[in-house]
């Protein structure tokens, strides 16, 4: 008769699969969301004639939308870069604001949203964090 073969040793230790927090996963996908939009309004928001920005600042809300869907991608598949380009478009976002006169205020709440991502990227047990690579 057959025999069942015995299973095979676990070469690494034990498999463990990567868990995210519920609410990171939603903030992720909201991000990804509210950033394809920009990057679709974009181009029609040039063409308004009520919208007064200038060409630089409509290429620079594209660049940084994409950026962001990219980077949200990266948080999504673990890679730890992702979260640093967040800060790096955030900072950007923040001294480019600065320097065109917008109120500090306003300037002020784009730290909100990183401050937002790195808070749940601590939820949870494990932490999504510890689990990057």
């Amino acid at each position: 008769m057959y025999q069942q073969a015995p299973p095979l040793p676990e070469l690494n230790g034990p498999v463990q699969t990567m868990q995210r927090h519920g609410c990171l996963t939603a903030w992720l996908i909201f991000m990804m969301v509210a950033n394809g939009l920009l990057a679709a309004a974009v181009p029609f928001l040039a063409g308004m004639p009520a919208i007064t920005l200038p060409a630089f600042d409509m290429g620079f809300m594209l660049i940084g939308a994409i950026l962001n869907i990219i980077c949200a991608i990266a948080l999504f598949k673990w890679y730890r870069w992702g979260f640093y380009g967040f800060a790096l478009t955030t900072v950007a976002a923040v001294i480019y604001n600065l320097s065109t006169g917008t109120p500090i205020a306003q300037t002020g709440s784009g730290l909100l949203g990183i401050s937002i991502l790195y808070w749940l990227l601590q939820l949870g047990t494990p932490k999504a964090w510890d689990q990057m690579k």
